[in-house]
């Protein structure tokens, strides 16, 4: 949520500010992440479906590390580029969702059906904790640290999240021969 909010609060403004949008064309780009969010999510969980239905986490870690990428590549684009900003602002879109669906598929999986409900609340609750972080934390970071540092907080925020759901990883069982 956090890196989900922070880039369509904040991309308009920094496509502006830093890489020379137009309002119009920043409106545009920053369509792209839910357009292009959808595709993400219906894909992570037709994939988790088909390949993962009893790890689901691991396409979570995929996405997450490929979002880490996907944000460095938006944040040092050159200035003036506007496809290769669309292309990484709908990379960052798809990336995002996916881990975000899939989540709350994860949680109600692993507490099983007694507690399905409490964990999707859970997993809700945190992430509009971090919607927060995101609208006030960022404006807050970029004030005090530049762009760098908000840009330095949604990666961290990413590798966080893969690192977590790394933790969630069910073990593989061992066959014997």
């Amino acid at each position: 949520y956090l890196v989900r909010y922070g880039a369509m609060d904040w991309a308009p403004t920094y496509l502006v500010e830093v890489k020379g949008s137009t309002i119009a064309n920043a409106s545009f780009k920053t369509s792209l992440l839910e357009f292009l969010g959808i595709a993400g999510s219906l894909l992570a969980g037709w994939v988790s479906d088909k390949f993962f239905p009893k790890n689901r986490s691991i396409i979570n870690v995929a996405y997450m590390a490929l979002l880490i990428f996907a944000v460095l590549g938006f944040w040092l684009a050159p200035a003036h580029s506007p496809i290769l900003d669309a292309t990484l602002l709908g990379a960052v879109g798809f990336l995002v969702y996916g881990p975000q669906m899939m989540v709350g598929v994860c949680a109600a999986e692993a507490a099983g059906k007694q507690a399905a409900g409490t964990a999707n609340g859970m997993t809700g609750l945190f992430g509009y904790m971090g919607s927060i972080i995101s609208g006030v934390g960022t404006g807050y970071v970029v004030e005090r640290f530049g762009w760098s540092g908000g840009f330095m907080l949604f990666i961290a925020s990413a590798a966080i999240g893969m690192v977590l759901f790394m933790m969630a990883l069910t073990p593989q069982k061992r066959v014997r021969a």
